[in-house]
Parts: C-alpha cells; structure tokens; sequence
C-alpha cells in the first residue's frame, strides 16, 4: 500500500468532516502517513485555504475525501469540487458512503 500512496507508513487518517483540516492532514503527512482532506462541509475558497496548510506543512503525499451524499445535495459545489480535485493536485482520492458511480 506504501508503495501507491508514496506515503511512509500504512497508516490512514480518518476524513472526519470538521475535524480533517490543513494542519491535522499535513502533520500526519508530514510524518509518513495518508492525511485526508475532507471536502464537503467547506466552501471552495476555504476548501483551497485548507489546502494551502497541508501544502505548507508537508510536501509529502495526502489525498482528498469526497463525502458523497454530503456533495449530492449541493451539485453545484459537487462540480466545482470535482474539477477542483481532478486538476492533478493530489495523488488520490477517496470517497465515503454512497455510489461514486452515481
């Protein structure tokens, strides 16, 4: 699993929404494991402020968390967010309850 995620450790830090933010996700990337960055409950302009922390604090590998049902309920912000996440930022994605195939 290192290997894939180019992290040092197998270690996964759970996207829990409010808590998942820029300077948890970078400090547990900064110490080898997969920090996520939870999506659903910022704003865009937040959402890239959060982003910006984790990239201060770590150069290392971390990913973004798509709440599904969080995101289906907004589709505007869910395709803002998308074209967002799939711009080549991060090196994975990872999504929660529900049917990413929707």
């Amino acid at each position: 699993m290192t290997g894939h995620t180019g992290t040092e450790f197998p270690v996964f830090q759970a996207p829990i929404g409010l808590i998942s933010r820029g300077a948890l996700v970078g400090a547990v990337s900064a110490a080898g494991g997969v920090g996520l960055l939870e999506t659903a409950s910022m704003a865009m302009p937040q959402l890239q402020e959060e982003f910006d922390i984790v990239r201060a604090r770590s150069n290392r590998p971390f990913g973004l968390h798509l709440m599904i049902p969080s995101l289906a309920r907004q589709p505007e912000k869910e395709a803002e967010v998308l074209r967002w996440a799939l711009d080549g930022r991060t090196r994975f994605i990872t999504t929660g309850y529900g049917d990413p195939a929707r």
